[in-house]
């Protein structure tokens, strides 16, 4: 395969294409489970307060809906991030040990 170049200008080796498509994987997969977890609640909660808040009871859908919607989008974002942050670092944690051992 020839010598390993440490730089790889932008290119990526095999190795590296393999662990970012795992790392993506790894995102995607948390992230739709933070969606569905912080999304299921905030519409369990607004289901909640719809039969018990009178105030809550006085809005429309629309609220309601932004409500779950940015409950659900939060989670996305916190999950993914997170697992996606997890994974670099492990990663990173690999590669120093095979520099130095």
């Amino acid at each position: 395969m020839g010598k390993k170049n440490e730089f790889t200008f932008g290119h990526d080796t095999e190795e590296e294409a393999g662990v970012r498509a795992h790392c993506k994987q790894v995102w995607i997969n948390n992230a739709f489970m933070g969606m569905g977890i912080w999304g299921g609640s905030g519409a369990a909660g607004a289901l909640v307060l719809d039969r018990v808040s009178p105030t809550f009871q006085a809005w429309n859908w629309r609220p309601k809906l932004m409500i779950v919607t940015c409950l659900g989008v939060a989670g996305f974002w916190i999950h993914g991030e997170k697992a996606l942050t997890r994974c670099r670092h492990e990663r990173d944690g690999q590669r120093l040990k095979a520099l130095y051992g």
